[in-house]
């Protein structure tokens, strides 16, 4: 969350993918693979024009340390099969990796379904490209792990993650030909200023066989074969899922603290302090969340709350736990579930500034 140059032209035109509210091939001239340029009406550029709140293409050096780190980090749990034994939880770590075992053997678990769309958020900072470099070789390496290349919005069944870096744009942008799985939205590029709803809103159109839609950061490391045991095992039957790890923070955006987490898997029901005069809501920290796509359809439409909100550029995790909370007040009826995913060794995530330290087991 709050954490190049085309040298020639082609001989030949090939087609890029133009992403409007219906999906045009247009011919265009440029090197092999291009990115996925997603461009619309209103509809996905909620972010003001003259807006104040623009961002330069500073995001990932917010939160990302140098290169070397990175990949050392990233590294160490791709040679390890996950991230059992590399975080503060208290679990068995032996029985994890069997599980994960078993599950990357076992192509049958696609039979039930599950199609995940994760957008890991980047800019087109020439400097990001070595880590999103980084993030293929290793990250992407788990079982049934998909690219999303440009042109393409078919799930293909050997597949349960589908996978695209998501950038935005800048006056002085420069498409990063070259890279196939690169969705660019057609907004600036910014942190907390509409990115995360563009996304969402652009991922429900574009990818309608998915069950679910992530956001990811690049400094977070997802155990993908847990977490695909977790989709695969989670018992509640509402179609509305809000998932990834449970937050909190003390600024008047969050929770009333004293609400604590939610209870069970519904996401309106609570155990909060006697002290507590306001109604309970949660959200999940940004470096990794995901909705089902129903839920993500229903908050995400440009006239929606969540959209008017994101123009006053709060922290983009809590928004969407604010924007869930509110679709929930509007529609009593409907169930909201949860997946809480503190303490499962799912993903791994550089909460603080010391979780690059080597030795470093923050509870994830």
């Amino acid at each position: 969350m709050h954490t190049e140059k085309v040298t020639r032209a082609a001989a030949r035109c090939r087609p890029v993918v133009v992403a409007l509210l219906t999906f045009l091939v247009v011919p265009a001239c440029g090197m092999v693979r291009e990115p996925v340029v997603a461009t619309s009406s209103s509809r996905i550029s909620v972010f003001d024009e003259t807006s104040d709140h623009r961002m330069d293409d500073t995001t990932d050096a917010m939160t990302l340390p140098g290169i070397a780190v990175f990949e050392a980090k990233w590294r160490k749990f791709a040679s390890s099969g996950g991230l059992a034994g590399h975080t503060g939880t208290d679990r068995l770590h032996q029985q994890k990796l069997e599980d994960a075992q078993v599950l990357s053997k076992n192509s049958s678990m696609a039979a039930a379904g599950t199609r995940v769309v994760i957008g890991i958020f980047t800019t087109l900072l020439s400097k990001s490209k070595q880590y999103r470099e980084v993030i293929r070789s290793t990250w992407m390496s788990q079982p049934r792990v998909c690219s999303v290349r440009a042109g393409s919005i078919m799930m293909r069944k050997e597949c349960d993650f589908f996978v695209t870096f998501v950038a935005a744009r800048n006056r002085d942008s420069v498409f990063p030909f070259g890279e196939n799985d690169l969705t660019i939205l057609n907004i600036h590029e910014n942190i907390d200023c509409g990115k995360t709803l563009a996304w969402f809103e652009f991922a429900v159109e574009r990818y309608p066989e998915a069950t679910h839609i992530a956001k990811m950061d690049m400094d977070a490391y997802v155990d993908l074969p847990r977490l695909s045991l977790m989709l695969h095992g989670f018992a509640d039957e509402c179609p509305r899922v809000y998932g990834g790890r449970t937050w909190a923070c003390g600024e008047d955006y969050c929770p009333p603290p004293t609400c604590k987490d939610p209870v069970g898997t519904d996401f309106r029901q609570y155990s909060p302090s006697k002290e507590t005069k306001e109604a309970c809501w949660t959200y999940m920290q940004g470096g990794f969340y995901f909705m089902s796509q129903l839920m993500a359809r229903d908050i995400s439409g440009n006239n929606g709350w969540w959209a008017v909100q994101s123009k006053r550029c709060s922290p983009e995790d809590a928004l969407v736990g604010a924007a869930i909370q509110h679709w929930g007040s509007e529609h009593t009826t409907s169930c909201i579930a949860v997946m809480d995913l503190k303490g499962s060794e799912v993903i791994w995530h550089a909460d603080h500034a010391e979780s690059w330290d080597e030795h470093a087991r923050l509870p994830v």
